[in-house]
């Protein structure tokens, strides 16, 4: 008998071990790097009108890696999180079938919102991002920044006090934007992206 109440002794002691463990701080600031896949679809206009060619898939495909940093600030009352975070990346999220035209200096502010669970830090994030589009018709189109919404969810984890790994996924969304100059092309679209990072709490 005493061995019996022994073990469920030890079983419990292991079962409730987590919810005795130090909790995780992530109040504070932190920063640091990330790298991004990234895809989605364009529409293209010309004079608002939508662009029919043989010539041009529209809706057209675009992808491309981008990297960059990242910087935030987060707030913490038990169990929930919430802060702000920005964010610059560069790189080329290309056009499939016009290589020559694509995105590119992607900038982000989010407000995110989660949950820790002991060295898991869970979020949802609701922002908005700009980057500059530089067409294949540059010389006389000239470049577009633009911009739009995205939401996202992520996923971050506690490495020591000091250090964490995490992933971000996002869905961002641009109305229709005129290039500054030309015959007077346009585009609209979504993208999607999936990131990876390491980062370093103050």
């Amino acid at each position: 008998m005493k061995l019996v109440n022994l073990i469920i002794y030890i079983i419990l002691c292991f079962s409730y071990s987590p919810l005795l463990a130090e909790k995780t701080s992530w109040e504070g600031y932190y920063s640091g790097v990330s790298i991004s896949e990234n895809a989605g679809k364009d529409k293209i206009y010309l004079n608002d009108v939508f662009f029919v060619h043989n010539s041009l898939e529209n809706p057209s495909d675009r992808n491309g890696s981008l990297s960059g940093l990242f910087l935030g600030y987060l707030l913490q009352k038990d169990e929930l999180v919430y802060g702000a975070e920005i964010s610059s990346s560069n790189g080329k999220i290309k056009m499939k079938n016009v290589p020559t035209n694509f995105v590119e200096d992607v900038r982000d502010f989010k407000i995110r919102l989660g949950r820790s669970y002991n060295k898991a830090l869970l979020t949802t994030s609701l922002g908005y991002f700009s980057g500059m589009a530089t067409p294949d018709c540059v010389a006389t189109c000239g470049t577009k920044k633009y911009g739009g919404h995205s939401l996202g969810f992520g996923f971050d984890y506690e490495i020591n006090k000091s250090l964490f790994i995490g992933s971000h996924y996002s869905y961002k969304v641009f109305e229709r934007h005129k290039y500054d100059s030309g015959p007077g092309w346009g585009f609209e679209g979504h993208m999607h992206s999936v990131e990876v990072r390491a980062g370093f709490k103050f």
